[in-house]
């Protein structure tokens, strides 16, 4: 199978994250047949993913995937599994990346589950780690997170902050030539 020139017949442990990840750019490029994919990669729940260094990575990504399909029952999946590591970041080393702070990744389960309070604590915890961390784009995503947790919980002072928020990840991502919508 042709996955990212065929990187998944060379490096069979890392399998699972290009899978991953080329569902996440078959779902963004509006490709069909990505539901179905993605429910013949997590039938059996990630349980029978390896836990090695792409373990993480894996997750986050399958993670991004759940949101974005608003698969809450994958998402409350995703949530047990990551929760011991809250305090960690994702990264990779041989990949030399660092993604973001599992407390952004679980920040957007808690929304994909619409615990909005969880939602904002998390991303907040995240925003803070991401920002004295210097993770810029994980700080632009974690930041449009949190607008969006905020804008669906709509307590008093939640619309303006979500609005400077918006303002925010807008200045920082034409400071890095990034889009962010």
């Amino acid at each position: 199978e042709h996955l990212y020139g065929g990187l998944g017949k060379h490096f069979r442990g890392a399998l699972p994250v290009i899978e991953a990840g080329d569902l996440l750019r078959m779902l963004r490029s509006g490709e069909r047949g990505v539901r179905e994919r993605y429910e013949a990669q997590v039938a059996r729940d990630f349980a029978d993913f390896e836990r090695d260094e792409n373990w993480l990575l894996t997750m986050r990504t399958y993670a991004d995937l759940a949101t974005q399909l608003g698969d809450t029952v994958r998402a409350e999946r995703l949530e047990a599994l990551l929760a011991p590591y809250a305090d960690l970041f994702v990264s990779h080393d041989l990949l030399g990346v660092v993604m973001s702070s599992v407390a952004s990744v679980l920040g957007a389960l808690a929304l994909t589950s619409g615990r909005l309070d969880e939602a904002v604590a998390l991303c907040e915890e995240a925003e803070t780690r991401e920002s004295a961390a210097g993770l810029v784009p994980a700080l632009l995503w974690t930041q449009s997170g949190l607008a969006t947790a905020l804008e669906r919980r709509a307590r008093r002072g939640d619309a303006a902050r979500a609005r400077e928020l918006r303002a925010q990840v807008a200045r920082g991502a034409r400071a890095i030539g990034s889009r962010h919508d």
